[in-house]
């Protein structure tokens, strides 16, 4: 948890809340099962608060919903471009295969939701979903990932998947 004081002035009262879980599985020590669920918000404080731009919360990108572009999902403006919410849960689940000593293969299923309020939560609207698979080169601090992730909820206009090339977890 967060709090948030006067970062604008008197109407920048707010709490940020954040809750994560893991669980990883390996019958075998080749193969790994990772889940991860993770929850967002953000509390206002008072009334007529305002939350900076670069306070809320955003979706979409290498550690949230792979398949779509980096912080792409969510609320958006008139232009269609996102302006980032105050109610986000991503759930990801990963199966991961070492093929050779520092080389992995991953097959993922992330899906998530990212609004302003719990009422807006929509399986149909809100929750996107993708599906994908990756390569992960493991290095002494963390590896080198490339993952790609088709969507599973293409809406009109979006392209097929996304591409991610990173460094770090996913989760």
């Amino acid at each position: 948890m967060d709090i948030y004081n006067e970062i604008k002035g008197a109407e920048a009262n707010f709490v940020k809340f954040q809750w994560q879980g893991e669980n990883d599985l390996s019958p075998f020590d080749w193969i790994t099962l990772a889940t991860s669920l993770r929850f967002n918000q953000i509390v206002t404080i008072g009334k007529n608060v305002s939350v900076p731009t670069n306070e809320l919360l955003f979706m979409g990108g290498s550690d949230t919903v792979r398949g779509y572009a980096y912080q792409s999902l969510g609320p958006v403006n008139a232009a269609g471009e996102a302006t980032g919410g105050r109610i986000r849960w991503i759930w990801n689940e990963e199966l991961r295969f070492r093929l050779a000593r520092s080389l992995q293969w991953a097959f993922f299923l992330d899906m998530g939701s990212l609004t302003d309020s719990y009422s807006a939560i929509s399986w149909r609207n809100t929750v996107r979903r993708s599906l994908g698979f990756g390569l992960r080169y493991m290095t002494p601090v963390g590896p080198i990932r490339a993952d790609y992730g088709i969507k599973l909820d293409r809406k009109a206009g979006e392209s097929f998947g996304q591409f991610h090339f990173t460094f770090g977890y996913v989760f």
